[in-house]
């Protein structure tokens, strides 16, 4: 996801009685969003009745999902080697029925398309296998635990692909929901084919042609989305600002105008959720008001969980000891310290002839 900056400035620069001068800028730094490779299964300890999938509102029970297995953390894996391993729980093996029949063969045997969510706190991020030709969590009775990360050379793939490149995945951009399922088809059989490089692949010509040019990073798939589609946009901008708003000195508080927020697509939801967090250096007493009621006041931090219609301000005391400071907020991904990683899940009990499932935040 993306980090947004909430600057306000109160300025006392060159300012004539009884005016101020009062100065918003909002900011955006990246955040990276998670996303999730499967190789293998996931289980979910919470309790949840349904998930999203492709925006759509899908319980547990409906026969598009064909099966959901648990996954456990080993105590031998306590830590991932940059730090805790991503809580998940379970993982949903999804129907492979599919507008546009797929026909690639991996070494002889069809690549289905069949799809994969992880459930990491409720929320379903895409999991892709490594090896389609192995059975996987629509298996029963299976068990899967997350071991660690998986090889790097994924993170391009997961990160150009569906659903974590928006010009693939994204209502706005790209509404038609069966190409949205093809794109998550290549993205399949990309997968497949970074993790089984000396193995055949034949069939559907344009299948194979996009799939390759997703694994080799092509300008079709590779696109400057951190700039131009961020995961979360402040008034539809990556850089939104407030400036050189005029406050009368008899005017108790200065406060920013109201930023909306807006997302791209990163999970099965459309909205992304965050927590805002102050920036070092934002003067305490500095307000975050979040959907009319106040959240937070610096330096102290809400954890609450945002996401959906969000509207904001920040405002500070209109003061001679705010003036020449700056408040920032930060809009901050949850999971966001799993980012950047492909995590690794396997059947701890077989796992040379069960898949492994990869997910990337």
């Amino acid at each position: 996801m993306n980090n947004f900056i909430r600057n306000i400035q109160h300025m006392a620069k060159g300012f004539k009685s009884p005016m101020t001068y009062f100065l918003a800028v909002l900011m955006l730094i990246s955040i990276v969003p998670v996303n999730v490779f499967a190789q293998d299964v996931v289980s979910t300890s919470e309790s949840i009745d349904y998930i999203y999938f492709d925006g759509e509102r899908i319980y547990l029970n409906d026969e598009r999902i064909t099966n959901i297995v648990p996954v456990v953390i080993p105590s031998s894996v306590a830590r991932a080697s940059s730090g805790n391993l991503p809580p998940v729980s379970s993982i949903a093996a999804i129907s492979a029925n599919f507008a546009r029949n797929p026909n690639v063969t991996m070494g002889g045997t069809t690549v289905s398309a069949q799809r994969y969510a992880v459930i990491i706190d409720g929320v379903a991020y895409e999991a892709f296998c490594a090896d389609p030709t192995l059975p996987g969590p629509e298996s029963n009775a299976t068990v899967y635990e997350i071991t660690g990360e998986a090889q790097a050379a994924l993170m391009s793939v997961l990160r150009y692909g569906f659903p974590m490149n928006p010009y693939f995945s994204d209502h706005s951009i790209n509404p038609d929901v069966e190409e949205m399922m093809w794109n998550a088809y290549i993205t399949r059989v990309a997968v497949a084919m970074t993790n089984n490089p000396n193995r055949t692949f034949a069939g559907d010509n344009t299948a194979l042609s996009q799939a390759r040019g997703l694994v080799e990073s092509s300008t079709h798939w590779v696109r400057d989305y951190d700039n131009t589609k961020p995961a979360i946009m402040v008034n539809n901008e990556r850089w939104a600002e407030d400036l050189g708003n005029i406050i009368p000195e008899s005017t108790a508080t200065a406060r920013s105008e109201t930023f909306d927020i807006a997302y791209n697509r990163r999970t099965h939801d459309h909205d992304n959720r965050f927590r805002f967090e102050w920036a070092q250096g934002t003067p305490a007493g500095a307000e975050l008001h979040v959907n009319g009621s106040l959240v937070a006041t610096a330096p102290a931090n809400n954890n609450q969980v945002f996401r959906g219609d969000v509207s904001f301000h920040i405002q500070m005391p209109n003061q001679t000891n705010f003036r020449n400071n700056e408040a920032k907020v930060y809009l901050v991904g949850i999971h966001n310290e799993f980012a950047n990683r492909v995590w690794l899940m396997q059947n701890p009990n077989d796992r040379d002839n069960w898949q492994d499932i990869g997910a990337t935040r």
